[in-house]
């Protein structure tokens, strides 16, 4: 009989801390939201009817699902961080790291995928009551049971992904996720 966390670990962690770098504003995000920037592409699914996405636990097999935006409104607004050398904010460390995102990110999770090329995938945020958006810059292939974390200067009016960091996905203990 397989475990829970085997079985989340048939699919990806997405994990984004944005933080700010010459931001003139509170940095009080709100929501987020990933999106196929090129429809089409079918790497964001969703459910439109829950019974019509299913997973195979057994195998991993996933069928079903709609091409859609994954959006997600936090209940508590969360303040985006100044950039700082000292203690380094966003840190290089990855056990750091996964630790500010832990406290300072979002994450959610989603299904593997096949190759991403650049500027398909669209991350949206509600900063301050405006949303800023910015596309990935480069392909990548989302694989189970990794966990992508982006690293997202917040710069005046625009976006930017400043690094990637692929790691191994490690349960936390934290409070529970809803998977729509």
């Amino acid at each position: 009989m397989s475990s829970i966390p085997a079985i989340i670990m048939l699919l990806v962690t997405l994990s984004m801390l944005v933080y700010k770098d010459n931001y003139n504003g509170e940095g009080k995000l709100t929501d987020f939201f990933i999106e196929d920037a090129t429809p089409g592409t079918g790497h964001i699914l969703v459910n439109a009817d829950p019974s019509d996405f299913t997973m195979d636990i057994t195998n991993g097999a996933i069928t079903g699902g709609v091409e859609g935006i994954i959006e997600r409104n936090l209940s508590t607004p969360l303040l985006i961080e100044e950039a700082s050398a000292t203690p380094k904010f966003p840190s290089d460390d990855l056990t750091e790291l996964k630790s500010q995102v832990l406290s300072k990110g979002v994450s959610t999770m989603v299904v593997p995928t096949s190759l991403i090329e650049s500027d398909e995938i669209r991350f949206s945020f509600v900063i301050d009551g405006n949303r800023f958006s910015v596309k990935n810059l480069s392909p990548i292939t989302w694989e189970k049971g990794s966990q992508y974390i982006y690293t997202i200067r917040l710069s005046g009016t625009s976006l930017t992904i400043s690094q990637v960091t692929i790691a191994k996905w490690e349960t936390e203990l934290a409070d529970d996720l809803i998977i729509y």
